[in-house]
């Protein structure tokens, strides 16, 4: 009685950490969702599949299909884009957690830790597909091990629409049922056989059929993936690949990957289980991702957001195996002046082990100076780059101005409904592939610049500003103002015509963004869901 007492009164304290976490972090959408959403918006108002709303600079910007393609619904109903997420984030949340509680029984304790940790609503409610990954794969990972193979290959169908990431299962996951084809005590493998006609023997053994299959489904999907987007944008691959995937090979590239693969070590519990195959399809499933993580120069990695995708599903898969396998006690017995023995079930002391790891997770990923900053981030985003894209509507449809250069493919460019050249290359697949020219600038014909600065000047050493700010020059731009995101953190705007909608958003900006995070806390007392809007 004394320790079911003990349990509720745990999961009361942590349900009111839960419930702060929510407080604080609901109300964070990052910049790069608006990135996919803008592609429902120029389908809906200018009838193109583009990231600009022409046919300049044809780019698939976006990483996951999937919400590009969810937010036609809220433009065509002229829903309020974040709000919408916001409501299909709950929606993902509640089935999520119906889903695993009806899989792994009593397993409230090990949501509730899992929710406490600020980063799971920080990727739950910040607009971007990681958390529809992470429950889609664990949903994926418990039906193979149920041998429910409809499920399975809708779920990495789904997957295929999510993250690119998963492609790999296009490959791992037929050979998980092939391997599973083998039955090695039918086949006669006796000494009388020199090596090679065993391993002829253990070839033919295989049911290649259902490998065969199975790929087919899976490649065929990812084939027509391929096809639409090569033909429509020029490339196989996102574009955010060939903007990310130079990072150089060093020590802090070795650091990432020794994080990423401490992250999927606790799956060497499936081995101790004799669980091969299974173990195979995870470890490669998650080493291949982890290996591209640290290899790849990853912009958005906020609050562990990569390695989330690997610890998440991990964390989610191990509880309902040890659920569901796990039995036993481990014995301790120590033996000096006296005896001491004692009996500790095994289950017990493997979700212990478990909650460590939940710990070092949430330790790792939770820097106060980073989780202060982003409580507070979209709200200063709404009073710079929200207001700043909204002006640009304003001022470019007063004075016939069709495109301007930012270096942020996200919030600004989606309020503006014109072309904008974002000269990190996110948004643009020339810039992606040869860097900012002139004579990409003349083709765009740019009458407003934004660009990165601080209290010192423009950055002229990153993202090409330095071409871009001389250019600007040649064609009598001049500086208007500065619009402040954070003290230290400016976007300096160069146009071709003044406005009074630009000086109220300077004005603006700088007074409710110009100061210090301890003075901007008092926004933390406001409902978070007074931020689900755009």
């Amino acid at each position: 009685m004394i320790s079911s007492r003990i349990f509720n009164y745990l999961k009361i304290a942590v349900g009111v950490v839960v419930l702060i976490s929510f407080w604080l972090f609901s109300r964070f959408t990052v910049d790069d969702a608006f990135i996919a959403w803008r592609y429902g918006k120029n389908l809906i108002d200018s009838g193109i599949w583009n990231y600009n709303p022409t046919a300049i600079d044809m780019t698939q910007a976006y990483t996951s299909p999937i919400y590009a393609i969810l937010s036609i619904v809220p433009n065509y109903f002229g829903l309020d884009i974040v709000m919408f997420f916001k409501g299909f984030a709950l929606l993902n949340l509640f089935c999520f957690i119906y889903y695993y509680i009806v899989k792994v029984k009593n397993s409230s304790l090990f949501l509730l830790l899992f929710f406490a940790v600020p980063a799971s609503f920080v990727h739950l409610f910040g607009g971007m597909e990681t958390f529809l990954f992470v429950s889609i794969t664990v949903v994926f990972l418990i039906s193979v091990y149920e041998d429910r193979h409809v499920i399975v290959i809708t779920s990495v169908l789904f997957l295929f629409l999510i993250r690119p990431e998963s492609w790999t299962l296009t490959v791992l996951l037929p050979t998980y049922y092939l391997l599973g084809s083998i039955k090695l005590n039918e086949l006669n493998l006796t000494n009388k056989y020199c090596s090679g006609n065993k391993i002829k023997a253990i070839v033919a053994s295989f049911d290649w059929q259902i490998f065969g299959f199975v790929f087919a489904i899976l490649f065929s999907f990812l084939a027509a993936y391929f096809i639409f987007h090569y033909s429509h944008f020029g490339y196989l691959l996102p574009n955010t690949f060939y903007v990310k995937s130079n990072s150089p090979l060093g020590l802090s590239t070795i650091k990432k990957l020794i994080w990423y693969a401490f992250l999927i070590a606790p799956l060497i519990l499936l081995v101790v289980y004799k669980n091969y195959r299974y173990f195979f399809l995870m470890a490669s499933f998650f080493l291949s991702m982890a290996v591209v993580y640290a290899s790849s120069s990853l912009q958005m990695d906020y609050v562990g957001r990569f390695a989330f995708h690997l610890f998440s599903p991990t964390y989610f898969f191990l509880i309902y195996f040890i659920t569901k396998h796990v039995s036993g006690d481990v014995k301790i017995e120590l033996k000096d002046k006296f005896s001491y023995v004692c009996n500790i079930s095994l289950r017990l002391a493997l979700y212990s082990l478990i909650i460590i790891y939940l710990g070092l997770f949430a330790w790792r990923t939770s820097d106060p100076a980073s989780l202060a900053n982003i409580s507070d981030y979209y709200p200063r985003a709404l009073d710079s780059h929200a207001s700043l894209g909204k002006t640009i509507n304003i001022v470019a449809a007063e004075n016939n101005i069709n495109a301007f250069v930012f270096s942020d493919a996200g919030m600004v460019a989606y309020h503006s409904n014109i072309n904008a050249l974002d000269n990190i290359g996110l948004g643009s697949s020339f810039v992606a592939h040869h860097g900012v020219t002139d004579d990409l600038l003349n083709s765009y014909k740019p009458e407003i610049v934004i660009f990165r600065a601080h209290t010192g000047g423009i950055h002229f050493d990153s993202n090409y500003q330095k071409t871009i700010y001389n250019w600007s020059k040649r064609q009598g731009l001049f500086e208007i103002g500065d619009v402040y995101w954070r003290p230290g953190y400016i976007l300096r705007i160069y146009s071709k015509v003044n406005h009074l909608a630009f000086t109220e958003t300077i004005e603006r900006s700088y007074t409710r963004n110009n100061i210090s995070v301890q003075s901007y806390s008092s926004h933390l007392f406001t409902p978070p869901w007074y931020y689900w809007k755009e």
